[in-house]
């Protein structure tokens, strides 16, 4: 039986992870990008599946640390609020994820958005990420200019 604090399944707002073994940084990264891309939501961190808790590995026990770390590896740097929350003797961490106003990507160029797992299911199981790869260009003015040179549009006399 699952804490009343904590969802039983996953919906297109809410995400539960399993941290028995370490959640690779970049998978916990992924979810919260693809949250913020949408309507915003919820990670319980330490959480299986189908709502009971495991509890936090070692490697997450850092509340301060996970909420940098997230920062540091979104572009732009994705503000989240992560929450300790004690469930059937287990710490769970419950992050908080604020939907943006901009397109939200990986610092290596992925950007997602949930996805329901299957369009004819009423219930959504899980989220399944729809990932668009954003390529790195910083246009400067010189590189502008000679990009409308190249495409022959009218010069000034």
């Amino acid at each position: 039986m699952s804490d009343p604090e904590i969802p039983s399944a996953e919906s297109l707002t809410v995400e539960l992870k399993s941290d028995r073994k370490p959640l690779p940084d970049r998978e916990l990264v992924l979810a919260a990008v693809c949250l913020a891309n949408s309507d915003g939501g919820l990670i319980y961190l330490g959480v299986e599946d189908d709502g009971r808790p495991t509890g936090l590995h070692p490697d997450h026990a850092d509340f301060a640390g996970l909420a940098a770390m997230i920062a540091n590896r979104t572009t732009p740097p994705l503000s989240v609020r992560v929450v300790m929350i004690e469930s059937a003797g287990k710490r769970v961490a419950r992050i908080e994820v604020p939907r943006s106003i901009r397109l939200v990507a990986t610092t290596d160029g992925t950007a997602a958005t949930p996805t329901p797992a299957s369009r004819w299911q009423t219930a959504v199981r899980s989220l399944s990420a729809a990932r668009v790869r954003i390529p790195r260009v910083r246009p400067t003015a010189v590189g502008l200019l000679r990009a409308a040179g190249r495409r022959g549009w009218p010069r000034r006399p």
